[in-house]
């Protein structure tokens, strides 16, 4: 999937992995992806959510504490990380996973660049893809219905997601 991928996407990806980890997590999710397009600093997705009034800091404080309400968990202590390395049934020592929305999400990109006609994903997909995901139909993803952390991040800061979406699409027509 990934071979698609820009140089901005992919390291919105990495940094994605890196927000999830920095919370003691192996997985990422739609939050850590929505904080790894904060982090990659530019690109329409940036400015966009920039535009909207979202910054990386105020978002990630928001993200730790939507994990922590439906966790109920404390953060693991710097010295206790290396417990996420353990294996367990479905993950594997040292292999990181996407959650079952952030997939969703990533698939939803790839599909928005391709109808665009792109040969690359581009971080404005991935944030498209984010948006769409909340729309994804139960069966596909399998799991109770619920929006990922993201779309609850955007709405914490006041965001119509149909607005951004429009505010995304204008801007890609911008830069032809």
């Amino acid at each position: 999937m990934f071979d698609s991928f820009s140089l901005g996407a992919i390291k919105t990806v990495m940094l994605a992995q890196q927000e999830a980890l920095r919370n003691g997590h192996r997985y990422a999710d739609t939050e850590h992806l929505l904080l790894g397009l904060l982090g990659e600093g530019k690109g329409i997705a940036y400015k966009s959510l920039i535009a909207s009034g979202v910054d990386l800091k105020s978002a990630r404080r928001r993200v730790t504490e939507r994990i922590a309400c439906r966790s109920n968990l404390v953060k693991l202590p710097w010295f206790l990380w290396w417990t996420c390395l353990i294996p367990s049934p479905d993950n594997r020592r040292g292999q990181f996973t996407f959650k079952p929305h952030a997939k969703r999400a990533l698939e939803l990109a790839c599909e928005e660049s391709k109808d665009m006609n792109k040969s690359f994903v581009h971080t404005s997909h991935l944030l498209l893809g984010i948006i769409r995901e909340r729309e994804a139909d139960d069966d596909v993803l399998n799991i109770e219905r619920s929006e990922g952390i993201a779309i609850e991040v955007l709405h914490d800061f006041n965001i119509d997601t149909n607005e951004l979406r429009e505010l995304i699409l204008e801007s890609m027509k911008d830069e032809k």
